[in-house]
């Protein structure tokens, strides 16, 4: 394996990593939603049959009925937004593109053991390409402060700056 193959794998490493950060990220911050917004309807609801059952003055009584419609509201956007199905979708993307840097880094550490690295690379390659296509997009946040953490790793092995 020649030095500019060693760089693009390196590359491409940097590159699974940040991907695997920011999925990670992404599902942590999905799995808050869905459960800030899980609590948010327990108590709500709890608040609408508490009130429903106080007899309230005559200025009050509409109170429970709009903490009612809230929570139903709350509730629908809850399921149709689907915040723990995203953040499963993103721990899955963060899985697989783990196992893709950890397969690069086989072959970038036994390279001389390996008996085609040509074609090992070339599946690599394909398999990226199979994840990045299934993949939901992370948010902008988590791309952005993965970029951050890999900038040095990513421009050391360009082989851009290497002429």
């Amino acid at each position: 394996m020649d030095e500019n193959q060693k760089k693009t794998l390196l590359k491409w490493r940097a590159r699974c990593k940040r991907s695997r950060m920011a999925h990670n990220n992404t599902a942590i911050t999905y799995r808050r939603f869905h459960l800030t917004i899980g609590s948010s309807l327990i108590l709500l609801t709890a608040t609408a049959s508490r009130l429903t059952s106080w007899k309230p003055a005559q200025a009050y009584e509409c109170i429970p009925l709009v903490i009612t419609i809230i929570a139903a509201l709350v509730a629908a956007f809850q399921t149709f937004i689907k915040f723990s199905e995203q953040a499963e979708t993103h721990r899955s993307s963060a899985r697989l593109y783990g196992e893709v840097k950890k397969e690069i880094e086989f072959v970038l550490g036994f390279s001389d053991e390996i008996d085609d690295p040509a074609r090992r690379v070339d599946l690599i390659r394909e398999k990226e390409v199979a994840i990045g296509q299934d993949s939901p997009n992370a948010l902008k946040r988590h791309w952005s402060s993965g970029k951050e953490e890999i900038l040095d790793e990513n421009e050391k092995h360009s082989v851009r700056n290497s002429a």
